[in-house]
């Protein structure tokens, strides 16, 4: 299990702004300033000998939130008849979308570290990436996208530093891969978020 589904967890119990005081990786490799951006009170371990998260012994005893345990006993059913591939592939896909995010700007996550960061093997997470119809790579662009068009709408960054935060090293490949998903530029994007 990996830490960002952990935090999830708790976030389900203790509200949607809960962070955690620790988050561990057994990586070395360094975070992108997205992930002090989500977690700005949260240290960052790297390196360490197990992958964890510090949560509160108060946290245990909350009470769980309305409908959680329909949930649960549904996702037990799935999983008693075998049926558990694509609920479990669709929550992997936007984990790793969240996983891969604070990654994006120090360089491209290979498959390595990304399966690394999950807890799997490569090729494990390659099998259950396909088995959605989804490749690392192209993940790994929907992830970009992703965060560049929140960056566009939230922040006033321009957009040749939203491209190089989202990973691209050229500007202009980052324009054509934001204009072959979003059918506009990033500097369009933008004028149309302020026009409306």
């Amino acid at each position: 299990m990996n830490n960002l589904v952990v935090v999830t967890i708790v976030r389900a119990f203790a509200g949607t702004s809960w962070c955690p005081e620790e988050i561990a990786f057994q990586s070395t490799s360094r975070p992108g300033r997205f992930a002090y951006e989500q977690y700005p009170n949260t240290r960052f371990l790297l390196g360490q000998r197990a992958t964890w998260i510090d949560v509160p012994r108060i946290m245990l005893s909350l009470p769980p939130p309305p409908g959680l345990h329909a949930k649960s006993a549904q996702a037990a059913r799935r999983l008693e008849q075998g049926d558990s591939a694509e609920p479990l592939d669709l929550d992997l896909a936007n984990s790793m979308k969240l996983l891969l995010r604070p990654y994006l700007g120090n360089s491209t996550p290979s498959i390595e570290l990304s399966a690394e960061i999950i807890g799997m093997s490569a090729r494990t997470l390659q099998r259950r990436l396909g088995a959605t119809g989804l490749t690392h790579s192209g993940l790994l662009e929907q992830v970009r996208f992703e965060t560049a068009a929140q960056m566009l709408k939230n922040t006033e960054q321009n957009v040749i530093h939203v491209a190089y935060e989202v990973g691209y090293e050229d500007p202009s490949n980052f324009a054509r891969a934001f204009r072959r998903i979003a059918g506009v530029s990033p500097r369009e994007y933008r004028q149309r978020l302020t026009a409306d």
